[in-house]
């Protein structure tokens, strides 16, 4: 099939050489490539010559973006997580201009899938909020197979995401254009292994009373984490005053926190001004194979987990916006009310969500091991230069209305 050649603008990606490999099939394609450097670190994974690099104030970007616009005759935008300032301010951008925008995540059920969203990922999908929706569109599309296990990188593999981190921390801040050192984390998902250990303390844990799981959300391990801690604080506090006196919450570290050891003194301290005594505490992650189909609701954020949650039918509370945020699935509205009454998602619903949401959102392969970016790349460039969606294609089949 022949595709009308386009230019595709490449901001920052992944600490890996995706974006680099993505970038030499368009350009096997026939299609032109543009890329524009946002820190330092990107130089590591990109070998294209005529790369350029930003090197003003955000306010500036506006400018400068329009000006790669019209000279390179612009008609693709891609890019790695939206939650970057200068990413958002891009895509608004773009839109305004016609311009296309890809943004690729990383996978919303865990390793083995990639993200890859025209327009919006995130609480910004295209997907609607509708259940019914989704009961229609999964109708016509067969239940997904498991993704593939991509063989680990070699050992020195974690070097570059380093140098990439640090090259990010030494680009000179330009105040809330500043690129976030962290994103080229993978999702803090915990493998769901259980250990001996696990086995030995379940029926201790479950006869202590029904409990609630919070996900910390950040790496509580870092000295730097106040702002997260504070938040956190605020929603024990709003568990203290109104859940069952018999409920515990277990806080779940983050998989980046696994070889940290957690602030224990702080929950403790919590713990007493609270008077939660030993209805908080922390949950270790091997157990949550055992303690998670016994949990009486998950609080949290982050896709990966998320999902972990309502496949075990596990009542789910988003501590913000999410495409999951859906009325029978999990509800980000009223948490006082969900540590007293949480609500199992509907498992039909839950079935025909994870179908489309595969279908139209994700591709398989692998950021950093070699063969699961051979197999993205493939994927990825035909939903590039693609003139529809899936998402699109979906939407256009259900007449729904999208705000663009």
């Amino acid at each position: 099939m022949f595709f009308p050649q386009r230019t595709y603008l490449f901001l920052e990606g992944p600490a890996s050489p995706f974006f680099g490999q993505l970038a030499q099939r368009l350009l096997d394609d026939g299609h032109r490539v543009v890329k524009l450097h946002l820190h330092l670190g990107e130089r590591l994974y990109w070998h294209h010559p005529g790369a350029l690099s930003f090197r003003h104030p955000l306010a500036m970007l506006p400018h400068v973006l329009g000006e790669l616009w019209r000279q390179h005759h612009v008609t693709d935008q891609v890019l790695f997580q939206m939650n970057i300032p200068t990413h958002a301010l891009a895509v608004a951008l773009a839109r305004r201009y016609g311009i296309r925008n890809h943004l690729f995540e990383h996978g919303y059920l865990g390793p083995g899938r990639i993200t890859l969203e025209r327009e919006g990922s995130g609480a910004r999908s295209l997907l609607p909020r509708d259940p019914w929706w989704f009961h229609a569109a999964a109708e016509g599309l067969s239940e997904p197979a498991a993704p593939a296990v991509w063989p680990a990188p070699g050992f020195l593999a974690p070097t570059l995401p380093v140098l990439y981190r640090l090259g990010a921390r030494l680009t000179p801040r330009r105040g809330a254009a500043s690129v976030s050192p962290m994103t080229d984390q993978r999702p803090s998902i915990w493998p769901m292994t259980p250990s001996p250990a696990g086995q030995r303390t379940r029926a201790i844990e479950l006869d202590q009373g029904p409990f609630f799981i919070l996900s910390s959300g950040g790496q509580l391990g870092h000295d730097d984490q106040a702002a997260q801690r504070r938040h956190l604080e605020r929603v024990i506090a709003g568990f203290a005053r109104v859940a069952p006196a018999r409920c515990r919450l277990l806080l779940l570290p983050t998989a980046a926190d696994r070889h940290r050891r957690p602030p224990r003194r702080w929950l403790a301290r919590l713990a007493r001004r609270l008077a939660l005594g030993e209805r908080l505490g922390f949950l270790d992650p091997m157990q949550l194979p055992r303690l998670l189909p016994h949990a009486s609701g998950w609080v949290g954020q982050g896709e990966p987990e998320a999902h972990l949650a309502l496949a075990e039918g596990c009542p789910l509370f988003a501590l913000s916006d999410a495409h999951y945020c859906l009325p029978g699935l999990a509800t980000s509205d009223d948490l006082e009310l969900f540590w007293r009454y949480p609500r199992a998602p509907e498992t039909d619903l839950y079935h025909a969500f994870r179908r489309v949401l595969i279908h139209a959102t994700q591709i398989e392969g692998d950021f950093h091991a070699s063969a699961g970016r051979d197999r993205a790349v493939i994927e990825a460039a035909e939903r590039l230069t693609a003139n529809i969606s899936p998402i699109e294609q979906l939407l256009h089949a259900s007449h729904a209305r999208v705000a663009s």
